[in-house]
Order: C-alpha cells, then structure tokens, then sequence
C-alpha cells in the first residue's frame, strides 16, 4: 500500500509575495514617519519662540509698547540646544515679529527658521522646502530673512 506524503511550508512564491506586500507598506508609511519625527523637532523650537513672546510682552508692558533687540534684556534665559541655536530677540515693528530661531542641521540642507509675531503666529522659512513637513507653511519673502 503506498502513502501520500504530505510536505507542510510555505512555497517561494507565496513568501516573495508576502515580501512585496509588506515592502510596498513600509514605502508607504516611511515618509509619513519622517514628517512627524520633523514635526516632533519643530516643536522645540516652537515652544522656544513662545517662551519669548511672553518675555517679550512683559519688557514691553515696562517700556511703552516696544521690544528688544537683546535677549540679554528680558526676564528669561533660552539657551542653545542640539536642535536650535539660542533665539534671537527683535523689535521689528514694520514687520511685526518678535523673535526668530534657527535650527541646526549638519549638512545646512534642511535648515530652517522659525519667527513668532507680536500676536502669536508663527512663520517658518527654510531653504529645502521644509516646513510644510510640519504643518508649516513658508513665509514670503517680503516677511522673512532667508535662513
């Protein structure tokens, strides 16, 4: 009497299948993970820019409505971190924002700044076209400095 013989796995085709699904998920989902982590480091900065906002509103209240150009000169201490220069205060009145911060990228690809209004709104400037990575959107020229 003869007996079937049974082989139990999977075959190549059916593993490189599996393989293609999964590589063409994880091309899907990479850039979406890469502008979050970017948007996770723009927090900093953005956290940064209103803390001197509000160190700038409080020098203002003591000197009739005006800001300053020096960091020295206001209530806070902002210091440099691994992501951001120390900001930079302003009193641009015509342009109306207080504050400016610039990140730090190795290469000076992805570099960019970010500058808060006297009414809080932020704006961002970059060279690489970032900051729609991180809901973002690019000030005009007119407004920002280049970075």
């Amino acid at each position: 009497m003869l007996l079937k013989q049974t082989t139990n796995g999977f075959t190549l085709l059916e593993i490189m299948v599996v393989l293609i699904i999964l590589g063409a998920s994880v091309l899907v989902a990479l850039p979406n993970f890469f502008n979050l982590v970017a948007a996770n480091r723009a927090e900093e900065g953005k956290t940064k820019l209103q803390a001197l906002l509000g160190a700038q509103k409080r020098y203002s209240i003591d000197h009739n409505g005006t800001y300053t150009l020096y960091l020295s000169d206001l209530d806070i201490d902002i210091a440099e971190s691994a992501r951001f220069y120390a900001p930079v205060a302003s009193n641009n009145v015509l342009l109306n924002y207080v504050g400016r911060i610039t990140s730090k990228d190795s290469a000076g690809t992805n570099d960019y700044n970010l500058y808060i209004q006297a009414d809080g709104t932020m704006l961002c400037r970059s060279n690489g076209n970032i900051c729609p990575k991180f809901g973002m959107t690019e000030c005009a020229d007119s407004f920002c400095s280049p970075p």
